[in-house]
């Protein structure tokens, strides 16, 4: 641990041996020990963890690994930059990030006055009590572990001298701080300047009240973005929420509206004269997961699956086995037909091996003399080869010079740009690959996955966004419907955009998640139960966890989003499916629920991709011809 500088900074108490939970490649949970410290400095009271490197664990190495080579996301003004989703490495010295699955905390060192709020828990694996602290700027730090009984108590004792602790009134968990300073807790509302055009901004009010208040939220909106991308700490805001900030504010002032105009014309569409009432339902716990011996039993005499719908179920509750992945994800991803035979399948099979390989050679044949030709192609295999350098390094069967994995990774993805070059590449594709490779470990058939995959989420990639503008529009409505107070709080501070879950639904929540259970939740929105759209409940329901911090802690657009990107790697798989599955069954069985929520979330088949017989090519998303840059 380092030294402390008598001069610059006293101890007001410090507490040993305490610890913080990572997980490792591997995705198993590691300790790393240290001293949590409260430093009187001359700009005040201050909260600091410190790592102690004599603490001899098997973590450390990682550690130190990360501690060199940390991630950051960087933010350009060049527009073609602005969707870059990678992290890349920067040499931040103390700043622990997310390195693709590997999760390390944010550094813990801030002003008292900095203080939002804390949690006080007790671990679920040990009786050590943890206090997780949140910042004013959104920064959610991961919990510090007491091995001592009480040892929280005397802490929060010497903290309680320095700001004022509030227990909350929703949950008895968190506490609330704020400073003993009167001058901070107040605001000069004159600088904000808000209606320095109230006559105008009123009339237009009055004129078109919808119209008039998303111009306003596009003023607001253009305003953030400005701060944003002038804001000196690029850690803030990832880079694909300032790309979509950008589209929205500049192609004209009312974009923000645009995004709504896909509304249908309910006439319960923007004010609902009867609020609907979600019926109680009991929470389930998830189920097993499909094993060998119950997925051996859904074929019959000729190979073909007897009843889908019923496996389906039985995925949708409880996934899929990893042993089993390679066989389950060919039919949920169409490569197989569910009433192919065994015979057929191996037919079928034969016919996209050498189909695969004739466009692999396309590319592999091309001379640089062509090359120089095709911008188009040079700027995809370009960004394609830079992404797929850093795609889930961390995780072993990715890890490691030369790693052979890697030239497959790339090899698939150049090969879908001959597949689908009105497409092509975009950047967050080589995340939904990787997880396919790394199960299937074949090049032929992990290539027909993500053809699959991609026909589901095809939109999400098109250049002109309509596909995630479309989402961001359903989601607000489903919000407003699931819980119309956090809804409320979104809307009164400039957040009902849903610009903060644009990565969520991008990528379907790859970069929250450990490999393992980004795994066991994309398995289950395969099936498409229970739900059209299913990714919107979760969404929802994950944004519903969040609602205590978001709420209590008075954030605003910008701690939103900060906070909401300090939760990846955090969130508990199994109790979010168990949420968004409870959520799914109260829209569903909802009798006054408004028909423009109704069609988002009507049962039924999860994508308008054809799942292809065996011999039958699988239909390619049409879109028109259209320009992309390597960045864009």
């Amino acid at each position: 641990m380092a030294a402390l500088d008598p001069i610059q900074e006293k101890v007001v108490y410090s507490v040993t041996h305490t610890y913080i939970k990572v997980k490792n490649g591997s995705n198993k949970e590691e300790y790393i020990y240290g001293t949590l410290l409260m430093l009187e400095k001359p700009d005040g009271c201050h909260i600091e963890w410190r790592e102690d490197p004599t603490h001899v664990d098997a973590v450390n190495d990682s550690w130190d690994f990360i501690n060199a080579d940390a991630v950051s996301f960087t933010y350009s003004n060049s527009a073609a930059e602005l969707t870059d989703l990678t992290p890349t490495a920067a040499r931040t010295e103390g700043s622990c990030r997310m390195i693709n699955q590997q999760k390390f905390h944010n550094p813990i060192n801030f002003h008292v006055d900095n203080l939002r709020s804390f949690k006080r828990m007790k671990g679920k694996l040990v009786k050590n009590s943890c206090i997780m602290f949140i910042l004013d700027c959104g920064t959610s730090h991961p919990p510090i572990y007491f091995p001592k009984g009480g040892v929280t108590d005397k802490f929060l004792h010497h903290l309680g001298k320095k700001v004022i602790i509030t227990q909350s009134a929703t949950d008895g968990n968190r506490f609330l701080v704020s400073p003993h300073q009167q001058e901070a807790l107040e605001s000069s509302f004159d600088a904000l300047n808000l209606f320095a055009d109230q006559g105008s901004a009123l009339s237009r009010f009055a004129a078109d009240p919808v119209r008039g208040t998303f111009t306003a939220f596009a003023k607001v909106s253009k305003l953030l973005t400005n701060t944003l991308v002038a804001s000196e700490d690029k850690n803030s805001v990832p880079p694909e929420i300032c790309d979509q900030l950008r589209i929205s504010v500049e192609e004209n002032e009312t974009d923000f509206s645009a995004i709504h105009s896909t509304q249908p014309e309910d006439p319960d569409f923007l004010f609902i004269d009867e609020k609907a009432q979600l019926p109680e339902v009991e929470k389930k716990p998830r189920g097993e997961p499909l094993k060998r011996a119950v997925w051996e039993k859904f074929f019959d005499a000729e190979g073909r699956v007897t009843n889908p719908e019923e496996l389906k179920q039985i995925i949708y509750r409880g996934g899929v086995s990893h042993d089993l992945r390679s066989e389950v994800w060919k039919f949920l991803l169409s490569f197989y037909s569910w009433d192919s035979t065994t015979r057929e399948r191996e037919e079928f099979r034969k016919t996209k091996v050498d189909e695969y390989f004739a466009m692999k050679l396309q590319w592999k044949s091309m001379t640089e003399s062509q090359k120089s030709r095709f911008s188009d192609f040079r700027d995809r295999e370009s960004l394609i080869e830079k992404d797929v350098s850093r795609t889930d390094r961390m995780t072993p069967f990715f890890s490691g010079d030369n790693n052979e994995r890697l030239h497959q990774l790339n090899d698939i993805l150049m090969t879908f740009v001959m597949y689908d070059f009105n497409l092509g590449y975009v950047q967050g594709m080589s995340d939904l690959l990787s997880p396919l490779l790394l199960v299937m470990e074949n090049e032929v058939d992990t290539f027909w996955c993500f053809v699959g995959f991609m026909n589901l989420l095809h939109s999400n990639f098109e250049m002109d966004q309509e596909g995630m503008k479309l989402q961001l529009n359903q989601l607000n409505q489903i919000v407003q419907v699931a819980d119309g107070q956090l809804y409320s709080y979104l809307d009164d501070h400039e957040s009902s955009n849903m610009y903060f879950a644009f990565r969520w639904l991008l990528i379907v929540f790859k970069r929250e998640f450990f490999m393992d259970d980004i795994m066991s939740l994309w398995e289950v929105f395969w099936t498409g139960l229970p739900c059209k759209n299913y990714q919107l409940v979760i969404a929802t329901a994950l944004l519903c966890q969040c609602k205590g911090d978001i709420i209590e802690n008075q954030f605003g657009f910008n701690e939103i989003l900060k906070y909401i990107n300090d939760r990846s790697g955090d969130i508990v798989l199994s109790e979010l499916l168990i949420q968004s599955e409870a959520l799914a069954e109260q829209l569903i069985t909802c009798t006054n629920l408004p028909s423009y929520v109704r069609k988002i979330i009507s049962p039924g088949s999860q994508s308008s991709a054809t799942q292809p017989s065996p011999g039958r090519k699988p239909a390619r998303p049409t879109s028109s011809p259209r320009k992309r840059t390597a960045e864009s």
